[in-house]
């Protein structure tokens, strides 16, 4: 039986250079003019440039083991190939970017099952429409285009509903759950709130918070369920997704006070958000770091200013940033730090790789709580997806380790206009 074929594109390759060992037994395919390619990226001084350089270090290597053109057995039993395309393609193909590859694709798959592996949505359309069978490089892990969201709803047996009614718990939960998972259920004409306890294999009844979260109450049961888990300093790593202006920011930035400044819990809050592409050299904005930061982190700048407005303590925030007890940090500048005993935000995670999120978590230190945000259908970088992104693979990767929590905010509370435009436009 002949083994499956693998074609990896550029952005593949670009996001995680460990790509090449992903498809076990397999035969994968690089294209010459993909090396091209990432040739062209080797030089810049970020994480795609460090990709680049990165991939043709390991096939260095592994070229010293026969030759490349014939094939090269892997660790992991895997075949790894480079093949050059041959002259120009013509017919349907002819003038695009990306026909080299589809070329190859398409001779390949004359003599066995194909896929094509790319974070390139147009690329994997042209693919499907030359019949070819193309999916993003995630797609591997989670067998899957869809994201995990966490809640879903719960039809309660009598037994159940007189069990939380009184106890405010169901001993027994539902299988298949994954941890801390939040259900809803309807309970004396109300809508309940139940997050599910993996050790203990039961549901907890969550109520709204009496006193607000620095003056925040949360307007649907989606946030109630993110502050919930915000709250909770057992679970060390929230994520949020969800489209604008569902209150993803406002409801990490609230959160991040009440736990720092009211309980005490964490020493400082760290804040960032990418500035695309990640490792952008901060000497393009004149300055000190933190007036280089400021169009990027204006955002929570407004957030900020918003929550200590409604606690009467205007402009507060400044005054806590002039003490250090809220730190603005380049991504850029991440690498090699280990980060205690914070609270910390990542906002528009979605525009990071997988990669470029694994150097952010292995960052976290003892006592400290990472919350990552975004919303994986708006994405800036054209390297990944809304499956590929460094948000949506932790996500998946995450969601059956009790001190991880996701939620997705589903309902706008920004506006009546910014929610209809999300909407329609």
């Amino acid at each position: 039986m002949n083994p499956k074929i693998y074609i990896i594109d550029t952005n593949v390759l670009l996001s995680d250079p460990e790509c090449l060992y992903a498809y076990p037994k397999g035969e994968i395919i690089i294209p010459l003019s993909v090396l091209e390619e990432v040739d062209g990226f080797k030089r810049e001084y970020n994480e795609r440039g460090r990709n680049a350089r990165l991939i043709g270090v390991m096939l260095d290597q592994i070229r010293k083991e026969g030759e490349l053109t014939k094939g090269i057995k892997l660790k992991n039993e895997a075949i790894l190939k480079i093949v050059i395309e041959d002259a120009a393609p013509t017919g349907p193909l002819r003038g695009h970017l990306k026909a080299p590859i589809l070329a190859v694709a398409k001779e390949l798959s004359k003599k066995g099952t194909v896929t094509l592996v790319t974070n390139n949505i147009n690329l994997r359309v042209r693919a499907s429409a030359l019949g070819l069978e193309a999916i993003s490089y995630e797609e591997r892990i989670k067998g899957s285009d869809e994201i995990y969201e966490n809640i879903r709803d719960l039809d309660l047996t009598p037994e159940e509903a007189k069990e939380l009614q009184t106890t405010g718990f169901i001993k027994e939960a539902p299988n298949n759950l994954h941890a801390n998972q939040n259900l809803f259920c309807e309970l004396g004409g109300e809508k309940k709130l139940l997050r599910y306890n993996k050790e203990a294999k039961s549901l907890k009844s969550i109520p709204s918070p009496e006193k607000g979260i620095w003056g925040l109450y949360p307007k649907n049961l989606e946030q109630r369920a993110a502050l919930d888990l915000l709250m909770d300093k057992s679970v060390h790593l929230v994520t949020l997704a969800g489209k604008a202006g569902t209150g993803k920011t406002l409801l990490a930035l609230a959160a991040a006070l009440e736990l720092m400044l009211k309980d005490g819990a964490y020493q400082k809050l760290l804040v960032s958000r990418p500035i695309f592409p990640m490792g952008r050299d901060m000497g393009y904005l004149p300055g000190d770091i933190d007036e280089k930061m400021a169009p990027w982190m204006q955002p929570i700048f407004d957030n900020l200013e918003y929550l200590f407005e409604s606690q009467n303590d205007k402009g507060s925030y400044h005054r806590l940033q002039e003490k250090g007890l809220i730190e603005l940090e380049p991504l850029t500048y991440i690498r090699g730090r280990s980060i205690p005993n914070r609270i910390m935000i990542v906002d528009e995670s979605q525009n990071l790789t997988p990669h470029e999120i694994k150097t952010i978590v292995t960052r976290v230190g003892e006592n400290t709580k990472l919350i990552l945000t975004g919303d994986p259908y708006q994405i800036d970088n054209p390297y990944i997806d809304p499956n590929s992104n460094g948000l949506s693979y932790v996500i998946q990767k995450f969601q059956d380790y009790s001190t991880a929590g996701h939620v997705t905010l589903v309902g706008g509370v920004r506006s009546p206009l910014a929610e209809l435009a999300s909407n329609i436009l």
